[in-house]
């Protein structure tokens, strides 16, 4: 797998056009639909391609795709986000100093495709997965807490609907 992998990564630095090779490289290492996923990895290519070490980040980012629940659903869902972030920069640099952010977003965006539209929606819902004491429990006290901080008697009943369903998203992440 480490060959195809570092052949589509030449592909891609290459800028070549898809071929059969490519196709038989990105099935030969678990997409499905191998034209879906070459315009996606060359989409956010664009975004890698401005750091310093963009070689070394897109053969990570390939391989922990190929490792995941679901290689095209992954993709498809990191280039979403990438595309509609505010900042796609900022998400960039951080998986270039954290490792361990570009498993957990691989890891959200290639197993649920409810949680993803989650966090495509509003990329603020991605931001926790940056913090490193991500899998600590939140008590209930402390959610009551916060919940009560984010509501106010002063917003009509339907704008604190809405900030249930958003506080709702973010814990379901």
């Amino acid at each position: 797998m480490k060959k195809e992998i570092n052949f589509i990564c030449s592909k891609i630095l290459s800028d070549s056009l898809f071929s059969e090779a490519i196709a038989r490289n990105l099935t030969g290492i678990g997409f499905l639909y191998p034209e879906n996923a070459w315009s996606n990895l060359k989409k956010v290519f664009k975004f890698i391609r401005r750091t310093s070490d963009s070689d070394k980040i897109l053969l990570k980012l390939v391989f922990l795709i190929t490792e995941s629940f679901e290689p095209d659903r992954g993709l498809n869902n990191f280039e979403k986000f990438l595309s509609g972030a505010k900042s796609p920069e900022r998400y960039i640099s951080i998986i270039q100093d954290n490792e361990e952010f570009l498993k957990n977003i691989i890891a959200l965006f290639s197993g649920s495709q409810f949680l993803s539209d989650i966090a495509v929606k509003d990329e603020r819902n991605i931001n926790f997965l940056v913090e490193m004491d991500i899998d600590r429990p939140e008590g209930k006290e402390n959610l009551l807490k916060e919940i009560k901080n984010l509501l106010s008697s002063s917003y009509p009943p339907d704008e604190n609907y809405s900030i249930i369903r958003k506080f709702k998203n973010q814990e379901f992440l």
